[in-house]
């Protein structure tokens, strides 16, 4: 579902990989719970417009 609105936005998982500077098993395991963003991802997050509650809802 996440990856839906994401998508929706017209936003691909490694075009925000690229932006974050990570990769995009990173974003999925942002996405799953299985790992959290830092501060800093957090505040690239927020300047791409997405939030930490939309990346990271259930």
């Amino acid at each position: 579902m996440i990856l839906k609105n994401l998508r929706d936005k017209g936003i691909k998982v490694s075009d925000l990989a690229k932006k974050l500077g990570v990769s995009r098993t990173t974003i999925y395991s942002y996405t799953s719970g299985r790992r959290f963003p830092t501060k800093r991802i957090a505040k690239k997050l927020k300047s791409a417009g997405i939030s930490l509650d939309e990346l990271l809802e259930d």
